[in-house]
């Protein structure tokens, strides 16, 4: 097993101590410029191995970093450069069987089944310019164990904040780094919201009703910015996602105005415990 470099470098100050000592009690007791250049060379030039092989370290380190920072992110990179290309997709081929031509088969009422339908959850948010559609789960209660299970379906309406006809600010979060240990098949959904753009506008169903929003507000916050979790009077969605990409450091927030219907009644803040923040990479 090979020895790290501080081993040798401990050595290397060992051996001058000795020499530099055996040097003053064969000589006059002092060590000429001389003589200390010669004693220190070889430290010098084991430093400079250690430079070298440092700057080794450093870079295979940042390279190894880089790559595991793309392999984890690859999807929500995708996902961003794809935003606002909605082309449809080619229709379906369907083959079919001339019914003339297919032999008949018999089967009698008990072979004669229908298979369950498999239940779809309904896409509710739709952002088409940047090209997210998901469901959302209403009114989750805000802690970090709910919004984790939450997010594995879709999008987060925080629990507290106002809900779609009411005249407040509803909060809706999502994920949009492709972590590993992320459960479900949404962790990049918020990803797109990168490409947002004043007047771009999204929209929301809820309880039969569609709400139509524009953006009015593209920024970022430190995440203790927690008065956000409140509301804005004039602000009817806040969209809350991490950002950069892969990381919690910051929150990106779209902000919208609510186009139609229109908000009627005096505004309401939201009831959401200020001590906590949303964590939703």
């Amino acid at each position: 097993m090979p020895r790290p470099p501080v081993f040798y470098g401990l050595n290397r100050l060992t051996y001058i101590a000795i020499r530099a000592t055996i040097a003053a009690y064969m000589g006059s007791g002092t060590i000429t410029r001389e003589q200390m250049k010669l004693l220190l060379q070889p430290a010098v030039s084991h430093t400079k191995k250690l430079r070298r092989f440092d700057m080794s370290v450093s870079w295979i380190g940042l390279l190894g970093a880089a790559l595991i920072y793309a392999s984890i992110n690859i999807p929500a990179i995708m996902a961003v450069n794809r935003a606002g290309d909605q082309r449809l997709a080619p229709a379906q081929i369907v083959s079919t069987v001339d019914t003339a031509e297919a032999a008949p088969v018999e089967t009698t009422e008990a072979e004669i089944t229908t298979p369950a339908p498999t239940p779809i959850a309904e896409l509710v948010f739709h952002y088409d310019k940047v090209g997210i559609s998901a469901p959302v789960e209403w009114e989750v209660t805000y802690s970090a164990k709910n919004l984790k299970v939450a997010l594995q379906s879709g999008l987060a309406h925080v629990k507290g904040s106002a809900l779609p006809g009411s005249n407040g600010t509803a909060l809706i979060t999502g994920h949009s780094s492709n972590l590993g240990w992320a459960k479900g098949s949404y962790k990049t959904v918020f990803a797109p919201l990168l490409k947002s753009e004043l007047d771009d506008k999204f929209s929301v169903q809820y309880n039969g009703t569609t709400y139509e929003y524009q953006v009015t507000e593209v920024y970022e916050v430190d995440p203790g910015q927690v008065e956000l979790l409140a509301g804005k009077d004039g602000v009817a969605m806040r969209l809350i996602t991490c950002t950069p990409l892969g990381t919690d450091k910051r929150r990106l927030i779209i902000d919208a105005k609510q186009l139609n219907p229109e908000q009627s009644g005096s505004w309401q803040a939201n009831t959401i415990n200020a001590s906590l923040i949303v964590a939703t990479r």
